[in-house]
């Protein structure tokens, strides 16, 4: 569970005094993914051109497309300006291309120098044509005719040897081409490596709380170590005391975007235009709450001296049906606001909201009674599961209100509880992805149904197998070797 004291963040939540940071969408044109720079002018109408555009060959007709960075770059150029259908149907059309022309030559029908018929011999025609204006005698004919005939056998040979040369040439270019061409596509239409197979196709991202200890006293070296293993993305928890611009930079700098950030209940009621001026600072579309909150909380005695962890259990204890509607009231009221703003609002779970009440869950009871448009989830599948349910199940049954993924797993053999730190419900022991309990095969599969935007690595402390920036990296290698 994601709880930490007022110095950094409590749970998912982020305190009054912290700010959280949401990610930029920064989405790259085809024409800079492709290492073209973009003018911003239009899209030409062709793809390539009959030199390929400062690309290396044409091949076929002028506008055909032309084989090379040019060609490809002429036609991502300026493609703000164009819908990105045509775009991407040009793209495509410009591949295709490339694979007809590498399957015509592996078949050896390519267009030969020497052959081809109804092609022009100048030989024969301009020889023809002196004859007819010089006559000349019989034995004189017969000599020139077959000092032509080895000549014309000598350039037979030479243009057959130039075509081979030719036609192995341009094949390795079409294959080279064609195999460039279609990285391209998927890196500046997908923003996905070419050879990246991720689940759902989407980036791998981490939810910062896992890192929370190192976040604290190197936030930098921190963000840099997330990178190096390959993570693109991150969900901010709090910043701590890292001061909101300079974290942008943090993550600019180390090529990291923020579609997410967790947010605490009670500071988007109190100074939601201060959070989402924040979330907008970070580039994120996503506001996430995590803990839900009651209309008061001074009903909770809680020790003055206590940190803020207790007052976040006392409010988790004592939940009351009336509080989770009362909830929905609110999230609905903010979502709106929220809404309003460019961003959009959405809840994440841990175990306890599948509590029941005289036979209501407060989790279903929660989804009822919020809009679908203004309140979306994120699904902390390993919550989730602790608490007895199936993610896979829910997925299907909320398709349309899933959005965000947190993805972690727990040893097996634990006890099943809606509790959070009940030592009466025996041991839960976080642990890497892979060596847990969740089958995150039928997850992925389930969430492929689903609108699903991001997915977030998480794993809950203790690290007590090998240390967090390590244990970071065990989860994103399980992640991208997962298969279907």
């Amino acid at each position: 569970m994601q709880i930490r004291s007022t110095s950094t963040l409590v749970g998912n939540c982020v305190p009054s005094e912290v700010a959280i940071r949401p990610v930029r969408n920064i989405t790259k044109s085809p024409a800079s993914s492709l290492g073209c720079e973009s003018d911003g002018s239009e899209l030409t109408e062709r793809v390539g051109g009959a030199e390929g555009e400062e690309g290396g060959p044409g091949v076929g007709d002028p506008g055909g497309p032309g084989l090379g960075a040019g060609g490809f770059c002429a036609a991502a150029k300026g493609t703000k300006r164009r819908n990105a259908s045509a775009v991407l149907a040009k793209l495509r059309l410009g591949a295709l291309t490339l694979l007809y022309l590498a399957e015509t030559e592996r078949k050896g029908l390519g267009m030969s120098l020497g052959a081809g018929k109804g092609q022009v011999n100048l030989n024969r025609d301009i020889g023809s044509a002196k004859r007819t204006i010089f006559p000349m005698n019989r034995a004189r004919i017969v000599d020139i005719r077959q000092t032509r005939r080895l000549r014309s056998e000598d350039n037979r040979a030479d243009l057959q040897e130039k075509d081979m040369m030719n036609s192995k040439s341009r094949r390795e270019f079409l294959m080279t081409a064609v195999a460039g061409a279609g990285c391209g596509l998927a890196a500046s239409l997908l923003e996905v490596p070419c050879l990246m197979a991720n689940p759902l196709n989407l980036p791998i991202g981490l939810q910062l709380y896992t890192v929370g200890k190192e976040m604290d006293g190197d936030p930098a070296g921190t963000l840099k170590a997330v990178a190096a293993v390959g993570y693109k993305q991150v969900e901010l928890s709090p910043l701590g005391k890292t001061p909101p611009k300079e974290f942008r930079k943090m993550l600019d700098d180390n090529g990291l975007t923020s579609p997410s950030g967790h947010y605490m209940l009670p500071d988007l009621m109190s100074k939601l235009p201060e959070l989402t001026e924040l979330a907008h600072l970070f580039g994120q579309e996503f506001m996430v709450v995590t803990i839900p909150w009651v209309a008061d909380v001074s009903r909770f005695k809680v020790d003055p001296q206590a940190d803020q962890l207790a007052l976040f259990l006392a409010v988790i204890r004592g939940l009351t049906l009336d509080d989770w509607k009362w909830n929905a009231e609110q999230f609905n009221k903010v979502g709106e606001q929220i809404k309003k703003a460019g961003l959009q609002l959405a809840y994440h779970n841990h175990n306890f909201e599948w509590r029941g009440y005289e036979g209501v869950v407060a989790y279903d009871e929660f989804l009822r009674l919020t809009d679908p448009a203004l309140v979306k989830l994120e699904l902390d599948c390993g919550w989730a599961t602790v608490a007895g349910k199936d993610p896979a199940e829910y997925l299907r049954k909320y398709p349309d209100r899933y959005t965000l993924l947190h993805i972690k797993d727990f040893h097996k053999g634990f006890k099943p509880r809606t509790t959070i730190q009940d030592a009466d419900a025996g041991p839960l022991e976080p642990t890497e992805l892979g060596r847990g309990a969740i089958d995150y095969n039928r997850v992925f599969a389930a969430a492929g149904k689903a609108k699903v935007q991001a997915l977030f690595v998480e794993q809950e402390p203790p690290f007590t197998e090998m240390p967090a920036l390590e244990a970071i990296r065990v989860n994103y290698q399980y992640l991208k070797n997962l298969k279907d």
